[in-house]
């Protein structure tokens, strides 16, 4: 909506489906290329208001401890890819943007100093390779 302000684009609609007004419930949780990405990764996309946020799902797995820092993790590549889009004129395949989810929550988990963090972390990091 807001580059549709600033006239950036358009219109609202959301660039990644073309089918519906891009807003952040859209985007981040049902949009066709976002549900794709969350099922890749083995999570229902998660209500912004509901209980799920707070725990993990059962598939994954892996400690609850990085949750959390899973889910902006995630949300923060479907902006990234939404982006590529708008900026870029470059679709991700959702097999890409779970890479990338992997690639990062990679780069971030090495800066964790606490054992525990970091067992979490080799575990968040086990599960989401498995679904590369």
């Amino acid at each position: 909506w807001n580059l549709c302000h600033k006239t950036i684009i358009s219109d609202d609609v959301c660039p990644r489906c073309n089918g519906h007004p891009e807003t952040n419930a859209h985007l981040f949780y049902h949009c066709r290329a976002s549900v794709v990405v969350w099922d890749l990764l083995g999570f229902n996309p998660p209500s912004p208001l509901a209980a799920p946020w707070l725990s993990p799902p059962r598939s994954a797995a892996a400690s609850p401890m990085l949750w959390s820092a899973v889910v902006i993790i995630v949300l923060w590549k479907i902006w990234d890819a939404r982006n590529s889009v708008v900026f870029r004129h470059v679709s991700l395949p959702p097999h890409v943007i779970v890479r990338n989810i992997l690639a990062d929550f990679t780069l971030w988990s090495h800066r964790l100093r606490k054992v525990d963090l970091r067992v979490a972390a080799t575990a968040w990091r086990d599960y989401l390779s498995s679904r590369v």
